[in-house]
């Protein structure tokens, strides 16, 4: 497996709650020179509000955050006006922080978080034949960031060990076709990152509900592509909460190939990660409304729309053909 990411080799010793196998993701501010300048990312054109555009078009990296920047210039353009609320000053004072505070997932880096965490699955299976990965989605979650990543991973390990094909599977909730749990067999719930916890202890759960009771032998295991800083130093406690409905629960092992920072709040929401492969999460599209709003108050008769990072279409949820 000499050409998947060998990064979980150099940080398996490390002590936290959530293992980190490859790096901390960069600020957006100091990786925009590696953008990809390839137009294959969808998004909305003269939009008004999040979802709500007139147009799709495809757009590079490059653009995407070009067309973010230009948008964050605009509002800082309002710093002179006197007329400013104060509530609209706070949201035009504090553009740099916000800009300084975004962190992002290229496409390249997504790439190496799946051959990152495929490295390691990969690993685990060639110890014993007799050893199975199966990543869990709900069924909901099939057409979402869940599925693909879950896909993607697989796909990653089979790639380069064509050996281990049947091996690591993608598994819907609603088609569990596994009878027992042993600890040859590991179920894993993936994303690219989490907010609260709450959806991947919606998926533990329905684990436990439905191979309960789960002896300690079994293996459940969570993946993320991104883990916030507070994650890695003290877990996701509303999966820890799974052990007041489940007396048996043992806490999952917690991987995670990059890690990054918990920032603060920016106008009633925290804005971290953004990227290139899913619509945005951390409240970064809200973020972006509110500004928009505060813009367009002040705009006269000047055309304003939400920047394009504000809604990006995934491929695995619309046919980027039509």
């Amino acid at each position: 497996m000499n050409h998947l990411n060998d990064d979980y080799e150099k940080n398996t010793t490390r002590p936290e709650k959530i293992h980190i196998i490859g790096e901390d993701v960069p600020y957006l501010k100091d990786m925009y020179d590696t953008l990809s300048n390839v137009s294959n990312i969808k998004v909305f054109s003269e939009a008004s509000s999040i979802s709500k555009g007139k147009v799709r078009r495809e757009i590079s990296e490059k653009e995407l955050v070009d067309n973010l920047l230009d948008f964050c210039s605009q509002i800082k353009s309002l710093n002179n006006r006197t007329d400013l609320e104060e509530e609209d000053r706070e949201v035009v004072d504090k553009v740099d922080q916000f800009l300084d505070s975004v962190t992002y997932l290229s496409h390249e880096m997504y790439n190496m978080a799946i051959q990152g965490l495929a490295r390691y699955h990969a690993d685990w299976l060639v110890e014993k034949s007799s050893r199975a990965v199966r990543f869990i989605v709900h069924d909901i979650a099939n057409e979402k960031s869940q599925g693909q990543i879950a896909k993607d991973i697989v796909n990653a390990i089979i790639e380069a060990e064509p050996e281990l094909e049947g091996r690591a599977t993608v598994l819907a909730t609603n088609d569990l076709s596994l009878s027992h749990l042993d600890e040859d067999i590991k179920l894993v719930v993936a994303d690219d990152w989490s907010v609260s916890g709450n959806l991947i202890a919606q998926d533990i759960s329905y684990i436990y509900r439905h191979f309960r009771p789960i002896t300690s032998e079994a293996k459940i295991e969570v993946n993320l592509l991104v883990a916030r800083q507070d994650q890695v130093a003290s877990g996701i406690h509303t999966i820890d909460r799974l052990k007041e409905d489940y007396p048996e629960f043992d806490s999952p092992t917690l991987m995670a190939y990059y890690s990054a920072p918990e920032n603060e709040e920016y106008y009633g929401y925290k804005a971290f990660t953004s990227g290139s492969h899913s619509s945005v999460d951390y409240g970064f599209s809200n973020t972006l409304e509110k500004m928009y709003a505060v813009l367009r108050r002040y705009s006269g008769n000047l055309e304003v729309y939400m920047p394009y990072a504000a809604e990006i279409i995934p491929k695995y949820r619309y046919n980027y053909t039509t």
